[in-house]
């Protein structure tokens, strides 16, 4: 049996779905196209201030309305233990090379019914004058006890405000009422900022619940309308005394709702799996999941009301993990407010992952992108003539590869880490790819996937000297001008000679040689032929080179402070690659002199490649038992802190600051819980994963998908410059990655 046969055993999610380390890869090698000038208007925010003044008037008659599906009682969530590492079999032979680890199986994705009640705070408030009372609220029922009814109805009311409102609007408020006395209750309707009264009511209330129906129409927009029930002293003489109101089920419909303050995965979520919205100030305490019939087919309580230091907004989020019936939905808020639309599917990524690998054919550089597969990005070969070693006057042949970005420039550092996303997505989920996205190899017989990452490394391969060192960059004199890639014609230098780029290049290649063993042997051996001889390089250049660009070159570049983390991914993936000992041993000197060189999957800190490598190899449990154990830890703690940065963010986001390529780390941080829960079965990290992709799917504070095509609120205007000489937008790029 082969290798790859042998990979195909194991699956990192259930069958039929895209694993996370794929999804996540796959947006991660966008290469950094970032956006330009983005700007959101939001909406003003709700003013949290209210002193009404004016009386109820009209009544409101009392209609029935369709109940709908409501929240399961809770259930514990399953109890998370760490898989234990199985026991070897002693009369079993140690593996001889590289095989994905079998060996821990996954446990189904079970999640228990979501909690309503931990963490959840009321945003309805039970206010008094001259009468005295307080709330009992839970998130489906605002009750009130009222000790003493004052001297008139307003003395005691239920109020919130913060409640937005279209113009123009049919707005229908539905309600349950009940006292345990039979009592009067007025109710109103109030613009906040003008204390205008623009609609109100007056009910009975008696022991049994009774609906209640108050409609209305909206002239003007409001940011800050609020609700009143004035349950004072009615003047029937039992409301003066003890005794108790309740208004449940609360809702606001409107027919032109405010789609604001509401943020989703606006791709979809998995019909398996942990579903969350995050409102970014108080939209009531409780939410709806509507269907495209208008019906609510969910609802749940809106919990975790906090201030996010990261946003400056009140963040809560709401749970509807129980809908996992394939169709279109949207979130509909307690105050009416709305969310764009999205999917419940089994596999809502599908068209994203084929778009997204596709955006990196279209930054092929020296070869024509035909209009058949490019669309609006086509153009002309470009760049294809010999550059100069900058301060020689030797040529090379560094054409193909992918431009960075938005600019002409061609960077190893990148470039390296894009491939490597590539190859270990395919690596461990080799059955979530096909040969059909329409790109210039599809439909030879390989796996597109593997078609678009050997244009990478055919030109890295290029960008390899004679002694085995990797020069960093090939780029343009200056920073090219907004034209078509064929009409700058500058002089193309190659730069540098690193131990940064040639450790990144090594641990790449050595990579490459696992993953093409099987499709092309020969290719594999050159891919491993280059990592050796890069390695030997590095061993005679133990110290750290990495050169910010010379005098008189003005291109982009990329430095990098330290080398170990490339160093020891090289070492891990040639042991991976070979079994060699030497390789091993190496790799532990590295991580004992620098334990953070096992972490990071990002162009400037790889390690973690490494460490999943040695991780995932058969028997290196056996192999090196002590060395196993380091690394296991290693990813534990590594994950574990970024589960504590989430927990402290509205948006469940890893990050703890938003700078230049921001959505790269959420992503990276996202593979990285996706490895430690295979290794540890909590599905905190499986979960935790997942909420990485939704956040650059949607679920942010721009309420933006930054995959460009896709969402309902998709980025236009990104740093492109083919995009922008040709007046098109670029498909399936990550902006901010």
């Amino acid at each position: 049996m082969n290798r790859m046969n042998k990979l195909k055993k194991y699956k990192l999610t259930q069958k039929g779905k895209i694993t996370l380390i794929a999804i996540c890869a796959v947006l991660l090698v966008s290469l950094v196209p970032i956006i330009n000038d983005l700007r959101t208007e939001a909406e003003p925010g709700p003013d949290p201030t209210h002193s009404p003044t004016a009386e109820p008037t009209a009544s409101a008659e009392a209609t029935a309305r369709p109940t709908q599906k409501t929240t399961p009682a809770p259930t514990p969530t399953p109890e998370e233990t760490e898989i234990p590492t199985p026991t070897p079999d002693a009369s079993v032979p140690v593996a001889d090379e590289y095989i994905f680890n079998t060996d821990y199986e996954r446990k189904p994705y079970t999640v228990g019914n979501p909690d309503n009640t931990t963490d959840f705070v009321s945003g309805w408030t039970v206010a008094y004058s001259d009468g005295f009372g307080y709330g009992d609220l839970s998130w489906n029922r605002m009750g009130a006890i009222v000790e003493k009814g004052g001297s008139g109805i307003q003395s005691v009311r239920i109020t919130r405000g913060g409640i937005p409102f279209n113009a123009n609007s049919n707005v229908s408020i539905t309600f349950s009422l009940s006292s345990d006395v039979n009592r009067n209750v007025q109710m109103a309707v109030i613009d906040g900022n003008t204390n205008a009264v623009l609609a109100s009511g007056s009910m009975n209330a008696s022991y049994e619940p009774h609906d209640h129906e108050l409609t209305f129409k909206t002239s003007r927009y409001t940011n800050n309308a609020y609700v009143d029930f004035y349950i004072g002293n009615d003047g029937s003489g039992t409301t003066a005394e003890y005794h108790t109101v309740s208004v449940e089920n609360f809702r606001i419909v409107s027919s032109n709702p405010v789609v604001s303050g509401i943020s989703i995965d606006q791709v979809g979520y998995q019909t398996v799996g942990q579903k969350r919205c995050t409102f970014a100030y108080d939209a009531g305490d409780m939410f709806d999941v509507v269907d495209t019939q208008g019906w609510p087919v969910y609802t749940g309580a809106i919990i975790g009301k906090r201030n996010d230091d990261y946003t400056g907004e009140y963040d809560s989020y709401g749970d509807f993990t129980p809908v996992s019936d394939s169709n279109t939905y949207y979130i509909r808020s307690q105050i009416g407010t709305v969310s764009n639309a999205f999917q419940v599917e089994d596999d809502p990524y599908t068209e994203m992952r084929d778009s997204l690998l596709r955006m990196l054919s279209m930054q092929r550089c020296s070869m024509d992108l035909d209009e058949w597969w490019a669309g609006g990005m086509s153009h002309l070969a470009c760049h294809n003539y010999n550059a100069i070693v900058h301060g020689t006057d030797v040529y090379m042949d560094v054409t193909g590869g992918w431009h960075d970005a938005g600019d002409y420039g061609k960077y190893v550092k990148t470039g390296a880490k894009a491939a490597a996303d590539l190859l270990m997505a395919y690596l461990y989920n080799p059955d979530a790819w096909t040969d059909t996205i329409s790109i210039p190899a599809s439909m030879n017989g390989t796996a597109d996937i593997l078609d678009e990452v050997r244009y990478e490394l055919d030109w890295m391969l290029k960008m390899q000297n004679s002694d085995g060192g990797v020069f960093n960059t090939v780029i343009p004199q200056n920073m090219s001008d907004i034209e078509l890639p064929e009409h700058d014609d500058q002089y193309l230098y190659v730069l540098t000679l690193e131990t940064t780029s040639t450790a990144d290049f090594a641990g790449t290649m050595a990579l490459a040689s696992i993953v093409f063993e099987d499709v092309d042997p020969a290719y594999a051996r050159k891919c491993l032929t280059a990592a050796k001889r890069a390695d030997e390089w590095l061993e005679d250049n133990p110290e750290l080179i990495d050169l910010v660009n010379p005098e008189g070159v003005n291109g982009g570049s990329y430095l990098d402070s330290t080398d170990n983390d490339g160093r020891f991914f090289t070492k891990t993936a040639l042991w991976a690659a070979t079994f060699e000992d030497e390789y091993l041993e190496q790799a532990k000197a590295l991580f004992e002199e620098d334990p953070t060189c096992a972490t990071g999957l990002s162009w400037n800190a790889n390690g973690g490649y490494g460490r999943y490598l040695f991780l995932t190899a058969k028997d290196s449990d056996r192999i090196d038992p002590d060395f196993f154990k380091a690394m296991k830890k290693s990813l534990k703690t590594e994950a574990d802190g970024l589960l504590g940065v989430m927990n402290g963010n509205g948006y469940l986001c890893s990050l703890d600051s938003y700078g230049w390529g921001s959505n790269s780390e959420a992503l990276n941080n996202g593979v990285i819980m996706s490895m430690a829960y295979d290794f540890t079965g909590n599905q905190k990290y499986q979960q935790a994963a997942a909420e990485q992709v939704h956040y650059v799917l949607g679920r942010n504070s721009l309420n933006i998908c930054f995959v460009t095509g896709f969402g309902s609120n998709t980025p236009s205007d990104v740093h492109s410059r083919v995009a922008k000489a040709k007046n098109t937008s670029l498909p399936g790029a990550l902006v901010g990655g």
